[in-house]
């Protein structure tokens, strides 16, 4: 997947020096201090590959409304979850049980919605079949 973004981004020097790159389209995990003190655990981004100073790197991006994209940093222990295609086929059990608890309607979420339920599922251990779990 690629996504058309503006082709001049300007961020300071270190920062891109930092930056790291994942392929466009791809849900990264992350440290996010603002999510963990909130009980969030990790954020989850998309990946999208950009160019600044001469150096391709991957800003990541939440689907909220007012959020920027922000490059993906080294220190931030990045791990890269791969595609939709391949998270819900590796996870085809608790995605069938996540669609089934919510009535059919889970696909009317974000496709970031569901990565970011998938992994709380499967880090918090919840069964498939445990459908009050899953809704919570």
């Amino acid at each position: 997947m690629t996504v058309a973004l503006n082709t001049q981004f300007t961020y300071p020097q270190v920062v891109i020096q930092s930056a790291v790159q994942f392929p466009a389209g791809h849900y990264v995990e992350l440290d996010d201090i603002a999510f963990e003190a909130n009980g969030l655990g990790r954020k989850v981004v998309q990946a999208q590959s950009v160019t600044a100073h001469g150096k391709e790197f991957s800003v990541g991006y939440l689907n909220v409304d007012g959020t920027g994209y922000v490059p993906i940093q080294d220190s931030a222990r990045p791990v890269d979850l791969g595609d939709l295609d391949s998270i819900t086929r590796d996870n085809a059990d608790l995605f069938r049980a996540l669609h089934q608890a919510f009535g059919g309607a889970a696909d009317s979420y974000s496709h970031l919605e569901l990565v970011v339920a998938l992994r709380s599922a499967t880090h918090q251990g919840i069964a498939p079949l445990n459908s009050a779990e899953l809704k919570r």
